[in-house]
């Protein structure tokens, strides 16, 4: 079976190379200490196995999620990568994974253009955008109190993600283990739009 190709992306500092790295072992893969991206340039991580199938993440630069289509560049860079991928016979697009730190409660913005690309990039209906394959992890939980991290989760599902949950996004939790991770990745392998943090 070919391999399950993801891209990642998300705002700067976000921790997007932390879970790439963790998950696939891949040395190559920049860790930023910073709210600083340190991803310098896009590529398919080393090959890990979730389930029993071999799975590439695609790590991104991160983007000011404060400007209107910033988030632009990264989907443009994933959906490169998955094309080379593919015509290489090396692996399938199986979606996207986007990643907010949950003490950032402030909202990105999110607007119909993202749907549309984001569809676009996971292979999916763009109109109506059919989003089941992106899911939003949250993550430093760590951060933050709990009860005030279960308030900026609840403030993005009912304002700032709205839009992209309506469209069929599965939002989750990642507490920095390889199960969440795994689980986190599983979703998008089983094609599953009904789970939920």
């Amino acid at each position: 079976m070919p391999t399950a190709i993801i891209g990642v992306m998300g705002v700067e500092g976000s921790g997007k190379s932390s879970f790439v790295k963790f998950l696939s072992g891949d040395e190559r893969i920049e860790i930023g200490h910073s709210l600083d991206s340190k991803t310098s340039s896009i590529r398919a991580s080393d090959p890990f196995q979730v389930n029993d199938r071999a799975v590439a993440l695609i790590d991104t630069d991160g983007f000011d999620g404060h400007r209107p289509g910033a988030e632009r560049r990264p989907l443009e860079a994933i959906a490169s990568a998955m094309k080379a991928e593919e015509r290489g016979k090396i692996g399938t697009r199986e979606g996207v994974i986007w990643i907010h730190r949950i003490n950032d409660d402030s909202p990105n913005v999110i607007t119909e253009d993202t749907l549309e690309r984001l569809a676009s990039v996971c292979g999916t209906r763009q109109s109506p955008p059919d989003l089941h394959k992106v899911v939003l992890v949250t993550t430093l939980w760590e951060s933050v109190p709990f009860e005030r991290a279960v308030q900026y989760e609840a403030q993005l599902r009912s304002e700032g993600f709205k839009l992209l949950l309506d469209a069929g996004v599965t939002m989750e939790r990642y507490n920095g283990t390889p199960e969440s991770g795994k689980k986190i990745v599983s979703i998008l392998l089983k094609g599953n739009s009904g789970l939920s943090a």
